[in-house]
């Protein structure tokens, strides 16, 4: 499914995609782009945009039952929720949101969890935020700084893992968690031009120097979107893969 929308006044421009990849039978990952919805075994989003903005990327947690029921809940949520204008709405949005993801858990009789991470984009900031380990990424030049916190144990001590283990650490916070922390890492950004988000289907499968490489080689954001798509599935696509690209018209 590819759905294209556009808006009267543009302030910045989104794509993404979403993809059960090569291995799994369904994809628990699920892009919001501002109120638009990608789910299911592949959807593609591009849309151009104006101010405020809700975009963000869930990665529904495989040890969960069913980590999809999780992801479906927050579109669900966002869609029917007013979005926030600040860093207080923001966080208490997030935890609003993790409250009713644990209360269709409830209802539904499943265990379910999810990562999110994403931006608010309002006229005066741009905020980041992340609970979970997906990730949050300002662009520069073809240059990824991640902005997002992964919450693992390595994440929290700035700390890359031993990439000879197997074993991913396991996440000490998520969306559908009841005894939810504090610390949603919500990050005011500044001198943004462009972001990227994404799951770790795209980043346990493809190394940050070959995320660059791609980046500046490609100008069109869903062109770069497809190629870092492409690039993850050629590596095995064995897990879930979401990518979101945001192009804003003014630095913020």
């Amino acid at each position: 499914m590819i759905l294209l929308i556009s808006y009267v006044v543009i302030d910045m421009f989104i794509c993404g995609v979403t993809d059960k990849g090569s291995i799994r039978a369904v994809n628990q990952d699920g892009i919001f782009l501002n109120g638009f919805v990608g789910i299911g075994i592949h959807s593609e989003i591009k849309a151009e945009s104006s101010y405020p903005a809700l975009i963000y990327v869930a990665d529904g947690v495989g040890g969960a039952q069913d980590g999809a029921a999780a992801v479906n809940a927050m579109m669900a949520y966002s869609r029917s929720h007013p979005y926030p204008s600040s860093h207080a709405e923001l966080r208490d949005y997030l935890f609003s949101m993790n409250s009713y993801v644990c209360q269709c858990a409830a209802d539904a009789f499943v265990d379910t969890a999810s990562t999110i991470a994403g931006v608010l984009v309002t006229k005066n900031e741009t905020l980041s935020f992340n609970i979970g380990d997906s990730k949050v990424y300002n662009v520069n030049n073809g240059y990824l700084q991640q902005v997002s916190t992964d919450d693992t144990v390595f994440g929290l001590i700035k700390e890359e893992p031993d990439s000879t283990k197997a074993i991913k650490p396991p996440l000490l916070q998520y969306i559908g968690k009841s005894n939810l922390e504090t610390n949603c890492h919500i990050k005011a950004l500044s001198n943004v031009k462009e972001l990227m988000i994404c799951s770790d289907g795209l980043t346990d499968l493809v190394e940050t120097d070959d995320i660059e490489e791609i980046l500046e080689k490609y100008t069109v954001p869903m062109e770069m979107v497809h190629m870092l798509y492409n690039k993850a599935m050629e590596n095995g696509g064995y897990d879930n893969i979401s990518i979101v690209y945001i192009q804003l018209e003014n630095d913020k």
